[in-house]
């Protein structure tokens, strides 16, 4: 029983940290596309759509 428990918790945990770094890659994406938007660099933009596809 006490295995059960302790493999929820690190699998629960597990979740929280991919989902954390699911946000930051998000935002770091929203920054470099405002960088791409201003420097009019359209190479950028077009892999940043790709990566919003794949987030």
């Amino acid at each position: 029983m006490k295995n059960i428990i302790t493999f929820h918790t690190c699998y629960a945990l597990t979740i929280k940290v991919l989902k954390m770094f699911k946000l930051i890659i998000r935002y770091k994406i929203d920054y470099l596309d405002n960088f791409a938007n201003n420097k009019k660099q359209r190479k950028y933009h077009f892999a940043l759509l790709f990566y919003r596809k794949l987030y």
